[in-house]
């Protein structure tokens, strides 16, 4: 393994327990006990898929994905043209977005790792150390 990193998504778990604790609130203030256990559960589901973005490199592939191994995606390390630095703005959100440079895949924070590959797609993966990982890109992509 060239590089393996799991970033824990602070942010996201924390707006995720907001609304958890709002509804919670509205269903016993408005005597609806019904609906807090089906809507928390929910939360609690999408909070746990969501909680990490996990980035590994090896000697083929890029790979990335989401808590236990959610939303699982890879790239192969000779279709990587280019990587940078990129600021990925607090209004795209969290999560998995469509932005206008292409998908970004983040959980927390606003710097992300672009990388653009052969075919012109660009993908954005948030991270709290992109040095690193930018680091790793092009080490693993050096011989390509």
């Amino acid at each position: 393994m060239v590089y393996q990193h799991k970033q824990l998504g602070v942010a996201l778990l924390c707006l995720m327990t907001l609304p958890a604790i709002i509804i919670a609130i509205v269903g016993v203030v408005a005597q609806q006990p019904n609906i807090i256990l089906p809507v928390c559960a929910l939360i609690a589901v999408v909070a746990f898929l969501f909680s990490s973005l996990n980035i590994s490199i090896d000697e083929t592939s890029l790979y990335w994905s989401f808590g236990p191994g959610f939303w699982r995606k890879s790239i192969s390390l000779s279709d990587i043209a280019s990587a940078r630095i990129v600021d990925a703005k607090w209004y795209y959100g969290l999560g998995i977005r469509l932005i206008p440079t292409g998908w970004l895949y983040i959980v927390s924070g606003t710097k992300a790792v672009e990388v653009t590959l052969t075919s012109g797609k660009r993908i954005s993966l948030g991270s709290d150390e992109t040095d690193a990982l930018l680091a790793a890109i092009q080490q693993a992509t050096s011989g390509n």
